[in-house]
């Protein structure tokens, strides 16, 4: 989402959190997403993921933050984003003054918001009451590359030639991890990173690569159990030695870890 010249880190942080507390009261939670988080010197825009507070009322489910920032928007506190036709990027369905007041039922509620604060582009991804915080937090970290590996199912490449980690069936939607189907429990950014088999990552270190690279230490896993290694104790008379060895089950013949090497290095595509 980032676009223009840019601010120094700790000018856009400052101006993240008075984004934060002017909408925080309309949030169950609020959390820095994009560059910002990722700790990069120079920041273009400003990423926010937010969780509403949903109040509720006699046609349904109230949504604060969505009701706040019309509110802020016809103060002037902040302004919609307009692409190069004069048109809102992205802002939902506007609030009649009966919905204002209470007396029709609420808009529904989307997922993004586009605006500007102190002329400075700000993005609201707005986590909606049957997703959880985590996976849209992870996305919207970014960057962008590693982003389309994570979401591109294992070995596959994509149009841009980044290489996918993703599990078989397993695939990222509408803010939730789906696994052949089903929703997955994931309200960590920890149990997301589980659930795609890697560990967690921090936001200043995930890039293609890391993940790629973690990926084929699972690839490695699946081989060696695909090819029934089993460990076996190495023993001296009556004394147990405390190392173990590696020994293949089958194809007794083939060098140990030739498999292995052939899955991790196929094409050419060395993973440190």
């Amino acid at each position: 989402m980032s676009s223009g010249t840019g601010k120094p880190h700790t000018v856009m942080l400052a101006l993240a959190r008075e984004v934060a507390d002017l909408i925080g009261w309309a949030c169950e939670r609020v959390a820095i997403a994009g560059s910002l988080r990722r700790m990069k010197p120079v920041v273009k825009d400003i990423e926010l993921v937010v969780a509403p507070v949903y109040r509720p009322v006699w046609n349904g489910a109230f949504n604060e933050l969505d009701a706040w920032c019309e509110t802020l928007l016809k103060r002037g506190t902040v302004q919609k984003r307009l692409n190069s036709r004069g048109h809102a990027i992205a802002w939902g369905q506007a609030w009649k003054t009966a919905q204002m007041q209470g007396d029709d039922p609420p808009p529904p509620g989307n997922r993004y918001k586009a605006m500007l604060y102190k002329d400075v582009p700000v993005d609201l991804f707005i986590v909606l009451r049957d997703r959880q915080f985590a996976p849209t937090l992870l996305i919207r970290t970014g960057p962008n590359e590693a982003n389309q590996a994570l979401v591109t199912s294992s070995g596959v490449v994509n149009q841009n030639g980044v290489r996918g980690v993703l599990p078989s069936g397993m695939r990222f939607d509408e803010g939730a991890v789906w696994q052949d189907g089903r929703k997955l429990d994931t309200p960590t950014e920890r149990s997301v990173f589980a659930a795609c088999g890697l560990p967690y990552i921090p936001p200043h270190r995930r890039t293609a690569e890391i993940y790629q690279q973690w990926a084929a230490r699972r690839w490695a896993r699946e081989a060696m159990t695909a090819l029934q290694w089993k460990p076996r104790a190495v023993t001296w008379g009556w004394t147990e030695l405390p190392w173990v060895t590696n020994v293949p089950c089958q194809r007794p013949a083939e060098a140990p870890g030739e498999m292995v090497q052939a899955r991790l290095f196929e094409g050419g595509g060395q993973f440190a």
